[in-house]
């Protein structure tokens, strides 16, 4: 019975973590940070993608507190859509959808597809670019 309160408490502790988390990026105006790229696959929260898929990972610090009971799958911010607009490039903006965590990013950061980079108008050489984003 003891370890089921335990359950319990947690359940409850992860649940309101994960909504307050949702809350802070639904509410804020924009997050900023640096854009990078990857070359994805399965990604965190179970889909298959590849380079051209219009997909970004957000950082592990965002993601991972909303993960209900350690299923990445289950996560909120999965298959949620983000606005991006890059400072350097062209001043682009683009949608794309959340697929995937990015371990090595900081919270406003994203790593996006290859396919991302191109229709923001960002040269791969640069291996960075600024950029501002929010949840859509």
């Amino acid at each position: 019975m003891v370890a089921f309160k335990a359950f319990l408490v947690a359940l409850v502790v992860s649940a309101v973590n994960g909504r307050a988390m949702l809350k802070r990026n639904t509410e804020s105006a924009q997050e900023a940070g640096q854009l990078t790229y990857y070359a994805p696959g399965l990604g965190a929260c179970g889909y298959n993608n590849g380079d051209g898929d219009a997909v970004v990972a957000i950082s592990h610090a965002i993601f991972d507190p909303a993960t209900p009971g350690g299923n990445p799958n289950n996560n909120p911010y999965c298959g949620r859509k983000v606005h991006i607009t890059t400072a350097n490039g062209q001043g682009q903006n683009y949608v794309a959808t959340v697929v995937d965590r990015c371990v090595s990013c900081n919270p406003g950061d994203l790593d996006a597809t290859t396919g991302v980079w191109g229709a923001l108008g960002v040269p791969l050489g640069v291996g960075r670019a600024s950029l501002t984003w929010d949840f859509i």
